[in-house]
Order: structure tokens, then sequence, then C-alpha cells
């Protein structure tokens, strides 16, 4: 996304001047805003901070009915304490026109079309994963734990994928994070937990973009188990031969 766009989304304290804005990993992106008439969102956020298992404190966004919520109703929030923003739709839309807008990249589909459009199939739903959960890690920081455990091949979680035009659009902020994307000009971002999985040679749990029989759209990249998985493995993902060189030179 283009980085006008890209700050709209970020959660803010609305505190002093200079605290830090807050991205969310999971569906924190994808929560919709409530309509400009008179609409209230039935979400309420705040940041928590908790320490690591070096004792190194992380933020989180925690998310809180602000009202009773009926089943099938739509989540919405307001990202901004001062109501500035209020009108966010449809991140992965938006994204993907931004990246169609872009008259500099050379990439050559319609991506829009190709991953969310009438090509990519009829209504879909992605659902949260369930097995598996969020917690500190031994490795480093945060990582994502089995619950249960998974057989060769099963899917683990369907997450849905920002598409950005690398440096150009948001700098380095996610240099650590991203995947190769469609084009060698295209990155991939994944939401859910797909960046939170830590980094091994030989990991446990392999991805690729998901498919019409996964019945969700192509923007999201399937997660599926490169082998049996007991209760208690942390899932481990490989970022690339070359992603330590990359990072530390």
């Amino acid at each position: 996304m283009p980085g006008q766009w890209l700050r709209p989304w970020l959660y803010d304290n609305g505190l002093e001047p200079g605290e830090p804005l807050l991205f969310p990993w999971g569906f924190g992106c994808l929560y919709n805003e409530v309509e400009l008439q008179g609409g209230t969102a039935n979400l309420e956020w705040e940041r928590v901070d908790v320490p690591d298992e070096a004792g190194i404190m992380r933020p989180y966004i925690n998310l809180i009915a602000a009202c009773d919520i009926l089943a099938d109703e739509e989540l919405c929030v307001a990202r901004h304490k001062n109501g500035a923003e209020n009108q966010l739709r449809d991140m992965l839309s938006i994204s993907l026109r931004n990246l169609d807008g872009d008259r500099s990249s050379k990439h050559r589909e319609k991506y829009y079309d190709e991953f969310l459009g009438t090509s990519s199939g009829a209504m879909h739903a992605v659902h949260p994963p369930e097995g598996v959960v969020l917690s500190s890690s031994p490795l480093h920081g945060n990582g994502v734990f089995a619950t249960r455990q998974f057989t060769q091949g099963e899917t683990i979680e369907l997450a849905p994928s920002l598409l950005i035009s690398g440096p150009r659009q948001i700098g380095q902020l996610f240099k650590d994070y991203e995947f190769s994307g469609p084009d060698p000009d295209i990155s991939r971002l994944a939401l859910g937990f797909g960046s939170c999985y830590n980094h091994d040679e030989k990991p446990n749990v392999l991805h690729a973009a998901a498919t019409m029989a996964d019945n969700a759209p192509r923007s999201c990249e399937r997660y599926f188990a490169e082998r049996d998985i007991d209760v208690g493995e942390e899932l481990l993902v490989s970022y690339g031969s070359g992603w330590l060189q990359r990072c530390f030179g």
C-alpha cells in the first residue's frame, strides 16, 4: 500500500505526540470501521504490554465488545481515539486496487480481478485457525504453538495477505516480515498468524498460495503441516535460505 494509505489503518492511542502507532497482525487490520452517518463501533480497544520469555515488553491490542453483539453481526472498530478516521473499508481490496493503479510498477496482472474479483470465485469465509496459539517463544519473542495434533499435509491456517510494492511504498517497516509475491517487485505481508511463525532451516510447516479448493481468495496463503506435529510443538516455517544474510549481513 502507498504510504498515505497505511497510516489510517494503524491503531492510534491518541495520547502524546510521538506515541507509536500500532500495526496489528492477526485479523486486526481487517476490521471495517463504522459508517460516517451516525454509526457506532461495536468494538473498543486498548493497548496492553506483556513481557515475553526474555522479559521484553511486547505491545498487544485488546479488542473488547462495546455492547451486546449478535451472531453474524459485523465487528467494527474505531482505530483512532480522536475519531479522525472512520471510513475505512476492506483493506485487502484497497491494497490490490492501489497496486493496479501504480503506474510505476512493472507487474503485468490486474491484481484485484485476479485475487479478489469475479475470477477468484463467489462468496467466501476465512476462519481464524483452530488448534494453534500465539505465545512467548524460547527462540525469539512470540511464536505459534500447536494445541492439538496435526497430520502431515493438514491445513493449519489460511492467512489473508496484503500485497505491497516493496520499499518504495512503505520503506523498511516490514522488511523482516515480507515473503515473495507473485511478481519480483511485489511482496506479500501475511496477516493471521502468518507473520508470527518463527524461522527454521528445517521447518515443520510449509506454505503455498490458496487455491479454489480452499474456498478462499487467492490473496490468502495456506499453511500446512510438513510432517506430523505433536501438541505443544512450536510451528516453524522457513523464511528462505537468504534470510539470515539479509537481516544480519
